[in-house]
């Protein structure tokens, strides 16, 4: 039987370090993560992309600046799939969802730009852990989390 594409795989994580930092003693806060598929991988592969573009004969190289920053943002963007984190009045969701993908881009980056450094940085941890292709540390890679 051929090859047969499959829904990306989705997991849970604790954010346990928040929880214990930020003194949550409620209900443990959660982020769900999928697995990137190829198209994800492209969009975040294109941060890195140069181009060139030739008039009359000259050539005239663009480049642009990609920091680590836009980098982890665009990973998490493209791969959170849930969430229980709030916006400051602790009832509304602070990231909106259409299924289990992130409404717009615009909308993500607002809210991303609200967590202290240490939520995201966890946040980004669970990502690259459900996600190490795009590791550059550890060499091959699987390509199922378990």
């Amino acid at each position: 039987m051929p090859y047969q594409t499959s829904a990306a795989l989705v997991k849970e994580f604790h954010l346990e370090k928040t929880d214990e930092t930020h003194k949550n003693e409620g209900e443990a806060t959660v982020v769900k993560v999928r697995q990137v598929k190829m198209g994800d991988k492209k969009l975040r592969d294109d941060l890195y992309a140069k181009f060139e573009r030739r008039f009359d004969g000259q050539t005239v190289t663009v480049s642009q600046v990609v920091s680590l920053d836009d980098v982890q943002r665009k990973e998490v963007y493209l791969t959170l799939a849930g969430t229980n984190i709030t916006a400051p009045d602790g009832k509304t969701p602070l990231f909106q969802f259409e299924g289990d993908r992130l409404k717009n881009e615009h909308d993500f980056n607002v809210a991303w730009a609200t967590l202290d450094n240490d939520v995201a940085e966890e946040i980004h941890e669970k990502v690259m852990e459900m996600n190490p292709m795009w590791n550059p540390n550890l060499g091959e890679t699987t390509s199922q989390i378990d």
